[in-house]
């Protein structure tokens, strides 16, 4: 099994955010999930790692997991190598915030 089952309070789990992140930037959720250096790969899962740690809440243990076992380190440099580019690259705030608005409707439509 690729995903171990977790949800959080909010009603929007990981398997939403990667599904989202793929459907985004045009490649299959395998391709995010497992260790592809395609560097389009490598920065779809980048954001999905960023999201997930940053709006969700989950551990970079847990989103290791996630993504076929990868250390918590790299997870970490993920999340800060697109945090660090957010603050210059107004072209990734704008896929991020269409990303967010993608499961924020899906959530509202939900409840």
């Amino acid at each position: 099994m690729i995903f171990p089952f977790v949800e959080v309070d909010d009603g929007v789990d990981y398997k939403e955010i990667l599904h989202f992140v793929s459907e985004s930037y045009g490649i299959s959720l395998k391709e995010i999930i497992l260790h592809n250096r395609d560097k389009k790969a490598d920065h779809a899962r980048q954001v999905a790692m960023y999201l997930l740690f940053e709006d969700l809440c989950y551990s970079s243990v847990q989103i290791g997991r996630f993504l076929d076992k990868r250390d918590h380190t790299s997870i970490l440099h993920g999340c800060k190598k697109i945090k660090e580019e957010l603050k210059k690259n107004p072209k990734l705030r704008g896929e991020i915030e269409s990303i967010k608005s993608k499961y924020t409707k899906v959530n509202k439509v939900a409840y």
